[in-house]
């Protein structure tokens, strides 16, 4: 075997650095930015929690495969070797008066077909629960996926704010640095005291600071998103792109009737609700294991004595089979499956009732988020004219340096609350999507 060189090595190095950083390259080809439809695509092909889930729901559906398997019919071969205490024929007499061979060793072997013809109803109801439990698994699957849609939803709305404010904050250091040449120049020309300048320098630092935290949050950020998306990265390795999505009137609805609503929608629900029926199933199987359980054989097979003199035979028998005494196995599995359909049951009237609590709370807070994006869009507009109108009474010599550090620092505020607002709507509807079990923008 030849030795490894350098170069192998760095070729290792080059496909471990592709595996790693190909799937952000691709996300965020040709450095464009990532959309929320880019991130949600990304997220439900490579999550891993999703893959998992996927994969149960194949385990699923090979269990309802397993059990209707049991009901077919099985073909195998059996060999067998008799030492007897006497001298024994080689197969029954057919007829009186038969001739046989006799021994008191055998060697035997056999081709065996099986063939169920009723068990009392066990496989069926086993496989009615099966393939509850099958449904189950879809929509926990289902749900799971509407989750991690809203996840990332949050995660990209709330990096999307910081990246509107690090936008405010920029423009704001520009204004204060512009600013601050005019004041300088009126320092210069006497019409201005050297205190000006020094609140000026003293709020550029103190802007510089918040917009370097911003910037280190916007990538932390940018990160989780990328954990959840299910790709190794770093936050400085794309860019994120997107409005706000708008939040319109929703339908003038009870909380009952949305609630109602959701239930018809949700997957989790449903799942609960199959769990529950698998469960008693589940119990009927269990009955239906005391009950007679009949067969059909064929026997084709080929014995021969020690001396090795044989003959084939082939036999058709109809078998039955009555269970009569188990342990109390079959009592114990009947006390299991009953406790687990009540705990189904249970399980699914507390959706039910977290249901109507999870909708109730997600109106609350997209009303609310309407009216937030509302105030502070105006908010918005009376600090921009406020601090318009400050900048020309400073150049006219009838305002202050302090009035206008004091309406930039309103207009740097009221931007931070619309663009947090922007965000909180969006981030309410997406959460009240996720709460009535619909699709992204279904309320």
């Amino acid at each position: 075997m030849k030795p490894r060189t350098g170069s192998y090595y760095l070729l290792g190095a080059a496909m471990t650095a592709v595996f790693l950083l190909g799937p952000v390259a691709a996300l965020a080809s040709e450095a464009q930015p990532l959309t929320l439809e880019k991130c949600l695509d990304a997220a439900l092909s490579g999550n891993r929690g999703i893959e998992a889930l996927r994969h149960r729901v194949d385990v699923s559906a090979a269990k309802v495969d397993e059990t209707l398997a049991k009901m077919g019919p099985k073909l195998f071969a059996v060999g067998k070797y008799l030492a007897a205490g006497e001298q024994q024929r080689l197969w029954p007499a057919r007829y009186d008066g038969e001739k046989g061979v006799y021994d008191d060793a055998f060697t035997e072997a056999s081709v065996v077909l099986e063939i169920p013809l009723w068990d009392g109803g066990k496989t069926r109801h086993r496989t009615m629960a099966d393939r509850k439990l099958l449904e189950a698994a879809r929509g926990s699957l289902e749900r799971q996926e509407q989750k991690l849609r809203y996840d990332v939803e949050r995660l990209f709305f709330m990096a999307l704010s910081v990246k509107e404010s690090i936008g405010a904050l920029e423009a704001s250091l520009g204004s204060l640095l512009q600013h601050g040449e005019d004041v300088q120049a009126m320092v210069d020309s006497g019409k201005a005291a050297r205190v000006d300048s020094l609140r000026m320098d003293a709020e550029v630092a103190l802007t510089r600071e918040r917009l370097l935290g911003a910037r280190h949050e916007l990538e932390s950020l940018k990160e989780d998103l990328l954990f959840i998306i299910g790709i190794d990265g770093k936050g400085e390795d794309f860019d994120l792109e997107g409005p706000f999505p708008e939040t319109p009137d929703i339908d003038d609805l009870s909380v009952e009737d949305r609630a109602s609503k959701a239930l018809e929608k949700r997957p989790d629900y449903k799942a609960a609700l199959d769990k529950a029926a698998a469960g008693k199933e589940g119990v009927l199987a269990t009955l239906a294991s005391k009950n007679p359980e009949f067969f059909l054989r064929g026997l084709h097979g080929y014995r021969s004595a020690s001396n090795g003199v044989g003959e084939s035979r082939t036999d058709v028998e109809l078998a039955v089979e009555i269970p009569l005494l188990d342990g109390g196995l079959s009592s114990a599995r009947r006390r299991q499956s009953a406790s687990e359909a009540a705990a189904a049951e249970a399980e699914a009237r507390e959706m039910a009732s977290r249901v109507y609590f999870e909708v109730s709370e997600a109106v609350r807070a997209y009303e609310f988020a309407r009216e937030r994006i509302i105030v502070t869009e105006a908010a918005v507009r009376a600090a921009e004219e406020a601090l318009r109108i400050e900048k020309l009474r400073f150049r006219s010599g009838k305002g202050t340096t302090t009035d206008v550090l004091s309406s930039q620092a309103a207009w740097l505020s009221a931007r931070a609350g619309r663009d947090a607002a922007l965000s909180e709507g969006a981030i309410a509807a997406a959460r009240l999507t996720f709460a009535m079990g619909g699709g992204s923008g279904e309320y």
